[in-house]
């Protein structure tokens, strides 16, 4: 009878041990109170890394915005921004008035000597693109291109 419950304890923990590994080195996530095995997706860091079909619901536009610049200037930009799924598209969408927001206050800091060169118009599509990740929790910003620029 001892021998019984030895062999039994020694199965048990064998089996746990073993269900622990499985679970560790597989991806599960919940779905419908099933569990079902769910590859990891990679984060696309590139452009050319989201299908073509997926790219207009991981892009938002921000359109036609005319800013003051430091010198007395203005400038007209668009902007689309790129992000790395699109739940994080909607949670951007809900942020638009603090990227309008960072937009005017930067570019109104900045001279339009700047923003006319393309190390400088790269250097503030950098400094955006930072500030927005720092807005997001459920992604990433992918790219940011600058779409129209009129600066008077």
């Amino acid at each position: 009878m001892k021998t019984f419950f030895g062999g039994f304890f020694i199965v048990s923990i064998a089996v746990v041990i073993g269900g622990m590994i499985t679970f560790h080195y597989l991806d599960y996530t919940v779905a419908e109170g099933k569990i079902i095995n769910s590859p990891k997706e990679k984060t696309p860091t590139t452009i050319q890394q989201i299908p073509s079909d997926k790219l207009l619901e991981q892009t938002l536009e921000i359109e036609d915005m005319t800013t003051n610049l430091l010198d007395g200037k203005f400038m007209l930009s668009s902007y689309t921004i790129v992000l790395s799924n699109s739940k994080t598209k909607e949670e951007l969408n809900q942020k638009v008035f603090q990227l309008n927001d960072y937009l005017i206050k930067e570019l109104s800091e900045t001279p339009s000597h700047n923003i006319k060169t393309k190390e400088g118009v790269d250097q503030f599509l950098e400094k955006f693109e930072s500030y927005v990740n720092g807005q997001l929790t459920k992604g990433q910003v992918v790219e940011i291109y600058l779409t129209k620029k009129v600066v008077k």
